[in-house]
């Protein structure tokens, strides 16, 4: 099935992978290029490289439909809600990078954005069925948008997955140039806290035999990482636990840093 006219603006948002222009579909038909191994639509889902394959994304793929039971999601949705719910109307659209089975997808469509939803799971975006939304597979350490063309970045807990230090820097300056001016932006990952310290579990594995790696991070490390051209608003920490309320209370006092589960950094870009 071929995507949407409606959602045809929002494919040229996304580069090529094989010929580097603006990425566009007619009836299914790729038409920025006819080299092979180019972006495919599947079900009306993007595949930016069709063979792309990995044990990371069949474990993915298999935890899919009990991702949101996860007992750490009642306060991360209820943070990002918070967040949405005070933004003003974009003018351009945004990207939700990571979506997953689309919790962050459905609050942003509710708000009346339009956004480009990218997620390295096949089956995530088989579940998200939030609407306005035009969604592809990809890895985010390859996919590329046109520069200034968004006017916000959702990035929901998957930076401590996408590699080392440098893969994750990398991948944060890349994904700002899509950015306009003045556009803002969501960014959640792992806090490396005290217990994670002490037990020497900052760089490690969890699921399927250990094949989704991480990397946590702390605060300042996180900051270093974004690009000069990035306006820091604030700086704060989740999940020490895991139900709203008492989590909101929690992390207003000293030292939250050592025993919180989660970074989020908010802002704008210059």
């Amino acid at each position: 099935m071929s995507v949407s006219f409606e959602a045809s603006h929002l494919t040229q948002l996304i580069l090529c992978p094989t010929c580097g222009n603006r990425l566009r579909f007619n009836a299914g038909t790729r038409l920025c290029c006819d080299k092979p191994h180019g972006a495919t639509i599947h079900n009306d889902i993007i595949r930016y490289r069709p063979d792309i394959s990995s044990q990371e994304m069949a474990t993915r793929d298999l935890q899919a439909e009990g991702y949101l039971r996860h007992t750490k999601f009642p306060t991360q949705i209820d943070r990002m809600r918070r967040f949405i719910t005070q933004l003003p109307r974009a003018t351009r659209p945004v990207l939700d990078l990571g979506c997953g089975p689309g919790p962050t997808t459905q609050l942003l469509s509710e708000k009346g954005f339009d956004i480009i939803a990218v997620d390295f799971s096949m089956r995530s975006l088989e579940l998200n069925k939030a609407k306005s939304a035009l969604f592809v597979q990809a890895d985010l350490n390859d996919i590329r948008f046109v520069k200034d063309s968004v006017d916000g970045l959702m990035m929901a807990d998957f930076l401590q997955h996408l590699g080392g230090l440098e893969v994750q820097q990398g991948f944060l300056h890349r994904t700002f140039e899509a950015l306009a001016s003045g556009g803002w932006f969501f960014l959640s990952c792992m806090n490396a806290n005290l217990k994670n310290w002490l037990r020497r579990d900052i760089d490690g594995s969890f699921g399927g035999s250990g094949r989704i790696r991480y990397l946590r991070l702390t605060p300042a490390r996180l900051l270093k990482m974004l690009p000069s051209s990035v306006q820091v608003e604030s700086v704060r920490l989740m999940n020490i636990f895991h139900q709203p309320f008492l989590d909101k209370i929690a992390v207003r006092f000293p030292l939250t840093r050592f025993v919180a589960r989660m970074i989020v950094v908010t802002g704008r870009k210059f």
